[in-house]
């Protein structure tokens, strides 16, 4: 009995429809995601089923996503990028630095005040770097 490791994402994100494009989207460049798929027991879907279920009920909305994202994938939007990486890994380090040091050593209250809202800004940063981080996006190696 196999349990997806996002939990119930996929009901979330399909509303029991039809996952490929959330597949896509979620594991497009991963080879493991591809053999534990592969490795589960499948069949195809009645005809009857996907008609009901494919694009969960948005075809039109769906294929013009695709188009839209073909298009992104043409223009370089999903490749890694190490210049921009080392942009925003440098951000982080910069505003935690100046955060720190407005806080710790500014001499009145508004100082150190525009210091703990850097310190929370960066906070955030860090955070959406990490999870572009758990995702490989910025490396592209999964």
């Amino acid at each position: 009995n196999f349990k997806h490791p996002g939990g119930s994402v996929i009901k979330f994100l399909t509303n029991g429809g039809d996952a490929t494009e959330a597949y896509v989207e979620f594991h497009g460049r991963s080879k493991k995601a591809d053999y534990v798929l592969k490795a589960l027991p499948h069949r195809p879907a009645p005809k009857a089923t996907m008609k009901e279920r494919g694009f969960n009920g948005h075809e039109a909305l769906s294929k013009d996503y695709a188009i839209l994202r073909k298009q992104l994938e043409e223009e370089g939007f999903f490749d890694p990028a190490p210049g921009h990486v080392a942009y925003r890994v440098a951000e982080v380090i910069a505003m935690h630095v100046v955060g720190a040091y407005l806080f710790m050593c500014g001499s009145t209250y508004p100082i150190q005040a525009a210091g703990l809202f850097i310190l929370g800004i960066v906070s955030g940063r860090c955070g959406w770097l990490m999870h572009e981080g758990g995702h490989y996006s910025l490396t592209g190696h999964i």
